[in-house]
């Protein structure tokens, strides 16, 4: 991939636990890796990781000739945006804001405050099923987002998986000697406490989405399409008993998109 006849947008997506980079070549996503969002690293230690992954890809970084970014950690937005001037074929990444145009309507208080990815995801979501929608966005936190008759009107936030186990070992001081993984369990019923753990928070879970998409799709008396995206969405899509659909890349298919419809 070392055709410099072509040219690579490289959408960007900060994220609390981790960076997810992806490269476009035309509508192909051809690069594709993730960072950890390690606010302890210097911009040095970020343009070394981030260039290494280049080169790891076998992607020339001066084929990158567009960047456009959606962040909900502000204080590494500014230092990739240096990064990128500094190391990368660009003058300025596109940083998409709720000003940007997403080809839907959004339709909720305080726009300003609205988790930019989420915004991408409904854009991503519609533009490719045109219907209403639930976007389930499983990671530190799960949201849900609806879509309705082409008007983003809000959603839920909660606790993602990975945050809830978190929570409960460092609550319980007993808790931290047990390798705890999120997994589905062989049986509901625990015999020990980490398998009662798993289990709890495996089922407990589910019945939080579960009950979460009733009520939702009650109050709307409506039809959705429901799609699940995220890291941990494949933990819990299969086990869902309305139908779903699975986007891994939704974020990043709306990040081109918007900077299609921007840039």
């Amino acid at each position: 991939m070392d055709d410099s006849t072509h040219k690579m947008l490289l959408t960007i997506d900060i994220g609390n636990s981790n960076i997810v980079f992806g490269g476009f070549m035309g509508d192909s996503l051809d690069l594709f890796f993730r960072i950890k969002t390690r606010k302890e690293l210097s911009k040095t230690e970020w343009a070394h990781h981030i260039l290494k992954a280049f080169q790891e890809h076998k992607v020339k970084p001066n084929l990158v000739d567009n960047v456009i970014i959606a962040s909900v950690v502000p204080e590494k937005q500014a230092a990739l945006s240096e990064i990128i001037q500094e190391h990368l074929s660009v003058s300025k990444p596109y940083i998409v804001t709720y000003k940007s145009d997403f080809h839907i309507t959004l339709a909720i208080e305080k726009l300003q405050t609205l988790g930019i990815d989420r915004a991408v995801n409904a854009a991503a979501a519609f533009e490719k099923y045109k219907a209403n929608l639930i976007i389930v966005d499983v990671g530190t936190a799960t949201t849900f987002d609806i879509v309705k008759d082409k008007t983003y009107i809000g959603g839920l936030i909660v606790p993602g998986p990975q945050t809830m186990k978190t929570a409960l070992i460092q609550s319980a001081s007993q808790l931290e000697k047990l390798n705890l993984h999120l997994e589905k369990p062989k049986n509901i019923i625990g015999k020990n406490t980490k398998d009662s753990i798993q289990s709890g928070l495996f089922y407990g879970y589910i019945g939080l989405i579960e009950n979460i998409l009733k009520n939702i799709i009650h109050e709307q008396k409506t039809d959705f399409i429901i799609v699940f995206t995220g890291g941990a969405a494949p933990l819990f899509i299969h086990e869902i008993s309305h139908p779903c659909l699975h986007e891994p890349h939704l974020t990043l298919k709306g990040l081109k998109l918007v900077s299609d419809w921007n840039t």
